[in-house]
């Protein structure tokens, strides 16, 4: 396998980051040789060095991509394949937008997709085989490196077959191909697995861990922490990826019992009204489960997810021009607290829109967006005014992008077993379980009793889809429920100038939306193998193209 960055490569940084060695330069390091292997074998608790690696690698390590340093900025940039976000104005990632990057075996995003997820498979990898129970002081921290390495393969293979192959089927055709699965630390040339051989793979590394987390239970040291998987963590993971594989039976049962441990042990508990308007940089927040401290002495700059998804850092950089879905959005309450996350035009009783005057008067003081607000067009503010998220705030504004990471909130576990209730049967539970979620959004949201169906389980995906703005997620739920994105059919259009309802058009509609998939069963769902893996990995085999 032919990838961009070798994984000696990372395992080095991962050395680095693990004893504090770490600096700003350190990623341009050019590996010299191979590691010492002896050294992580024999040492005490050695390749715990490389699973600490693999944490520092999720949040900061730089795949190459220009759009932010670490995973949670491919999360968020996967998303806006989904119909969750909506253009109308020239800005960057049309080619994701609009359904090309993904589909092309040239793409950058399917590239950083399958290389990144692909070098940590490589580290859990040496983790899994190099460790030694006797080099570790306790049985105990033994266990708790293997269980977090067992899980975080599982995450990484599942995260793969979500975008490379095609969705899982419970008791349908899954021969189709998957990932090409690795689980010792080789590069030899090797064919993809069928996705119901990824999913045999990704089953028994989910039972590994979760056996290994209970073995763990209370240890002390990932019983608070939020840099590393600890047991409610864990079965949140688990969570996601047996909803992915549509066994909502174990999604249900995972959720819950990651819901229950998290808020009978004090780790996470849900956010409530304001104190979910704390611009989402800080791990601190009590509803964040599976997050990461930036270093306050370290400024990312333009590398960092702050500069490109904050509206707050000051250094004129361009964000990237996406609003919500007003479809979604004006479902929410009035007093829903998120819709605070959006300066979103509004319509008045009468039909008439408001003025933008009236919009850009209630922009939070330290708004930034690359300057695009003292920008005009066409005498208009120069931004997607229907719904331009300010959710998320660097801790420090101005030219620092410093801000914490976020990849897991108990939020998210709340829909997650509300949706796997309704599709058990238990609709009953499935309102109980949203609603309990929704209170803590909506001060005056209403259990929706009598509410069943498909029309229950969309209100809870929406609230959903809604909740985890630019966290990611939504795409792996409209690709497992086959949700194409209908753009032209967004409630965006109405809150338009005549002009810029045109250019709507221009930009949502034909050749700009030839390639978006028109079925739950479209080709245009899988990611292209990249030409990088094609080429170095002849056993590898392309999906079909559209």
């Amino acid at each position: 396998m032919k990838q961009r960055y070798s994984y000696l490569f990372a395992i080095l940084a991962s050395l680095s980051l693990f004893f504090g060695s770490c600096s700003k330069g350190y990623l341009d390091t050019v590996p010299k040789g191979n590691f010492d292997e002896n050294t992580l074998t024999k040492a005490n608790g050695g390749t715990e060095a490389i699973l600490q690696g693999i944490h520092g690698m999720m949040y900061q390590y730089r795949f190459g991509q220009w759009f932010g340093n670490g995973i949670h900025s491919l999360n968020t940039r996967i998303d806006w394949i989904s119909d969750l976000y909506i253009n109308t104005i020239p800005a960057y990632y049309m080619g994701i937008y609009r359904w090309t990057d993904h589909i092309s075996p040239y793409g950058d995003m399917n590239l950083k997709t399958w290389d990144s997820w692909s070098t940590i498979i490589q580290h859990c990898n040496k983790v899994i085989t190099l460790s030694k129970k006797e080099s570790y002081d306790t049985e105990a921290h033994y266990n708790t490196v293997m269980a977090e390495a067992y899980m975080i393969r599982a995450y990484a293979e599942s995260y793969l077959v979500q975008c490379f192959g095609k969705r899982y089927v419970p008791g349908g055709d899954n021969s189709g191909l998957g990932i090409v699965v690795r689980t010792e630390p080789t590069l030899e040339q090797k064919a993809r697995s069928t996705v119901e051989e990824t999913y045999a793979q990704i089953d028994k590394d989910v039972e590994n861990a979760l056996a290994l987390f209970e073995k763990v239970k209370e240890a002390k040291s990932l019983l608070k922490a939020k840099n590393r998987i600890n047991y409610s963590t864990a079965y949140g993971i688990a969570a996601r990826i047996y909803l992915g594989k549509q066994d909502y039976v174990q999604a249900e049962k995972y959720a819950t019992i990651a819901i229950n441990y998290a808020e009978k042990s004090g780790f996470a508990k849900l956010q409530s009204g304001k104190e979910l308007l704390d611009g989402f940089n800080n791990s601190d927040a009590k509803e964040w489960m599976w997050a990461y401290k930036h270093s306050t002495d370290q400024n990312p700059y333009f590398s960092g997810w702050g500069c490109h998804y904050a509206y707050n850092f000051q250094v004129g950089g361009k964000q990237p021009q996406f609003a919500i879905n007003r479809s979604y959005y004006d479902r929410m309450g009035e007093k829903d607290v998120r819709r605070n996350w959006f300066i979103a035009r509004k319509m008045n009783a009468d039909g008439s829109l408001e003025p933008l005057k009236d919009l850009v008067n209630r922009l939070p003081e330290d708004v930034n967006y690359g300057a695009a607000f003292q920008l005009k067009r066409n005498g208009l503010p120069n931004f997607e005014y229907t719904g331009n998220q300010i959710k998320f705030r660097t801790l420090y504004g101005k030219g620092s992008s410093v801000m914490d990471a976020v990849f897991m909130r108990l939020g998210e576990l709340y829909f997650i077993k509300a949706e796997a209730e309704a599709r058990n049967g238990k609709e009953a539970d499935a309102i109980k379980t949203l609603t309990s979620v929704m209170v803590t959004r909506d001060e005056g949201y209403q259990a929706k009793v009598g509410l069943a169906g498909q029309e229950l389980i969309d209100e809870i995906l929406i609230n959903k889809w809604i909740d985890l703005y630019y966290e990611g997620g939504v795409f792996f739920d409209q690709k497992r429920i086959g949700h194409f994105p209908e753009r032209m059919k967004a409630a965006n259009i109405k809150y338009l100038e005549p002009a810029e309802s045109q250019k709507y058009a221009i930009r949502n509609a034909g050749d700009n939306a030839l390639k978006i998939a028109t079925s739950a069963d479209d080709i245009a769902w899988q990611f292209a193998i990249p030409y990088d893996e094609i080429k170095g990995n002849q056993l590898c085999k392309q999906n079909d193209l559209k």
